[in-house]
């Protein structure tokens, strides 16, 4: 079984400290941005104990949407596992079934864009038109929270987590 080395990953995922204070109770507090794959935000918002705010992508026109990620890059798995049952990958793609996987992600992206493109000369409001760009980009995430000890405890785990999560929870 190959195991997934997030330190030596190279990915656009960061993390900031933003703030650290101590509340009237002693109790720390933590503040961070983090920038981070927008379909992540579904598994950030199920710890509660944190509480976050996000760029709306539905306040960016879609040609500036598309602009920023054409330049900066549309979100690409940092690894391609192999499917089995249970929630994580502990093998790698290899060989050509690496290579096709990669390149059908690329068609994928260029896809959401090419129908994003023709969606928004439509006229029709951003959005919905900007949705079908969400499994491609990243965002912006200001989390804040007193009580780290659960997230870190799921998420700060390579082999039980999404790649993407466990180089986030490192940086935490």
């Amino acid at each position: 079984m190959n195991q997934v080395d997030i330190y030596n990953l190279q990915t656009p995922i960061f993390c900031k400290l933003l703030s650290c204070s101590e509340n009237s109770s002693g109790d720390i507090i933590y503040s961070f941005e983090w920038y981070l794959p927008k379909f992540m935000l579904a598994e950030v918002n199920k710890h509660r104990a944190l509480t976050g705010s996000t760029s709306s992508d539905r306040a960016i026109p879609t040609k500036y949407l598309i602009e920023e990620y054409e330049k900066a890059g549309f979100f690409e798995p940092i690894y391609y596992g192999k499917n089995k049952a249970g929630m994580s990958s502990h093998e790698e793609l290899s060989g050509w079934n690496k290579f096709w996987a990669k390149f059908w992600w690329k068609c994928a992206t260029k896809a959401a864009c090419f129908f994003t493109k023709r969606l928004a000369a439509t006229g029709l409001h951003k959005q919905w038109t900007n949705r079908l760009l969400m499994p491609f980009i990243y965002c912006h995430h200001v989390t804040t929270g007193t009580d780290w000890d659960n997230f870190l405890w799921l998420r700060d785990d390579a082999d039980a987590v999404q790649p993407e999560f466990a180089v986030l929870a490192r940086m935490v």
